[in-house]
């Protein structure tokens, strides 16, 4: 019973690491919105069509001081 579950555990595990592959080079990013650091609204969509480059950082929280130092240096436009 025990040789069961460790291999329905395994097959589950190995299931759920190779669903989270990510974005694959060339791929379009998915539409969506949110809140800039001065708290304006943002959506990506609209941006693109500004025909900017578009730089999407996403770090852990406020509470990790290395993101906050890289943070610090990301000109704001």
């Amino acid at each position: 019973m025990k040789k069961k579950l460790l291999i329905v555990l395994g097959i589950v595990l190995a299931l759920h690491v190779s669903a989270q592959t990510g974005l694959q080079k060339g791929t379009r990013a998915p539409s969506f919105s949110g809140v800039d650091n001065s708290g304006k609204a943002v959506d990506l969509t609209a941006l693109l069509k500004t025909h900017k480059a578009v730089v999407l950082f996403f770090y852990r929280g406020q509470w990790c001081p290395y993101c906050n130092q890289y943070i610090k240096t990301l000109p704001c436009r």
